[in-house]
């Protein structure tokens, strides 16, 4: 959800040892949509429907080391 990135980044490294089995992410209604984890020569698709609100969504890679790096946007627009 907007403005949740640092927040679900911190909960997501706070997972410790059950990270890997969560794919590092947190259990909260902050994340709208996940994958599971994959590695450096794999690749996930994932199909959703973009929130009908407008904003700016962001998505990040909560695996620790890249949560604070790994950060993109989703803009959604008026239609």
């Amino acid at each position: 959800k907007p403005g949740t990135m640092d927040v679900v980044a911190q909960k997501a490294m706070e997972l410790g040892e059950k990270g890997i089995e969560k794919n590092y992410v947190p259990e909260t209604d902050m994340v709208l949509h996940a994958t599971k984890l994959v590695n450096s020569k794999g690749k996930e698709t994932i199909r959703f429907t973009a929130p009908a609100v407008p904003g700016s969504y962001p998505f990040v890679c909560p695996l620790p080391g890249h949560s604070f790096t790994l950060r993109c946007i989703l803009n959604v627009l008026n239609k």
